[in-house]
């Protein structure tokens, strides 16, 4: 891939700006209006990413703690097993005061997680702060700790959640408390000590997507893109869900490494949701390559497609001002007339 097509966005930004002072109010909200537009779709779907992912990594370092000892079956489990958490919470309650004296070992993890899914964070916090105070067993606090440092997570409250996790990993190593920690460092911008994290998990030849794309994040938010860049088509090759995939492709593109964007974008001309997108993203990246001819084709395909009409009008009328294309113009002005 040669130099010029790696300054993608990086490109358009300095053109935008070298330009500023002589365009018109007019101009100039246009053209922050598509640049917050692409941004504010990159955001959006890393968010969505990450809470589906925070989601699963609670579920499943809940369940691997049930390996460990012996079952715990009552009627709460039975709540608890058909995800039916705040009344599952309320049952555990009911078991913990007929054994007041005797718990078993997963009691207060059913009861820290069942409260936890079920957004009853007061009372999760209560069993947590129990757990930690009465218990000796390393694996039960070292579950206990990152129950309270996903709560801490959900509540925005990073340097409680990542205080959390320090003190799991010093119970016992699991990729999982990598992650987490890796994951607070990421939110907190410190790039450099999430970076390790991330490398922990996936040392070993784990097959893990969500680390890898939050490792590629975080490399090129360090200034290694082409490492964190080759994180991402690590990533791809582990068919990751399609919005995952789209994700990728948008990061891909707004480093300028165009034509991996277009091969991650392909994946997904199949899906139901997201083949129009994946589409435009195509389209857009081949244009940014200077394919002019294949990226307008494709975007006047995409003109009939109700829902990405208006980001297709306004890719066109960024196209038509770069590339200083009347034609184009005329084709954004009917867009925009209907």
């Amino acid at each position: 891939m040669g130099s010029s097509s790696r300054q993608g966005w990086r490109s358009v930004f300095k053109d935008v700006t070298q330009k500023w002072d002589v365009m018109t109010v007019e101009e100039q909200e246009k053209e922050l209006s598509l640049l917050e537009e692409w941004t504010e779709r990159v955001l959006e779907e890393w968010s969505d990413m990450h809470e589906a992912c925070m989601t699963l990594r609670e579920r499943q370092q809940q369940s691997s703690v049930l390996e460990k000892y012996p079952p715990y079956v009552s009627k709460g489990t039975a709540l608890y097993d058909l995800e039916m958490f705040p009344e599952a919470a309320m049952q555990f309650d009911r078991e913990l005061k007929m054994q007041p004296h005797m718990h078993h070992p997963l009691l207060h993890l059913y009861a820290i997680f069942a409260n936890l899914y079920g957004g009853q964070r007061e009372r999760c916090k209560e069993h947590c702060v129990y757990v930690l105070t009465t218990s000796v067993d390393r694996l039960v606090r070292y579950f206990t700790y990152m129950a309270l440092g996903t709560l801490y997570m959900q509540e925005g409250e990073v340097e409680e959640a990542l205080t959390s996790y320090e003190h799991a990993s010093k119970l016992t190593f699991h990729p999982d408390v990598m992650y987490n920690l890796g994951m607070a460092y990421f939110l907190q911008h410190q790039y450099a000590l999430a970076i390790p994290c991330f490398m922990e998990v996936i040392k070993d030849g784990e097959e893990d997507v969500d680390a890898l794309y939050f490792l590629g994040c975080a490399l090129c938010e360090s200034g290694y893109v082409e490492e964190g860049c080759a994180k991402w088509l690590e990533a791809i090759q582990l068919c990751p869900p399609e919005k995952v995939l789209l994700t990728i492709g948008a990061k891909l593109e707004w480093y300028g490494f165009h034509q991996a964007a277009v091969h991650c974008f392909e994946q997904l001309l199949q899906s139901r949701q997201l083949r129009h997108l994946a589409k435009h993203g195509i389209a857009w990246n081949l244009a940014l390559q200077d394919e002019r001819e294949k990226a307008i084709h494709m975007l006047k395909e995409l003109i009939a497609v109700p829902q990405i009409r208006e980001d297709v009008r306004l890719s066109i009328e960024f196209l038509a001002h770069c590339w200083n294309d009347g034609n184009l113009r005329q084709l954004a002005a009917s867009i925009e007339r209907g």
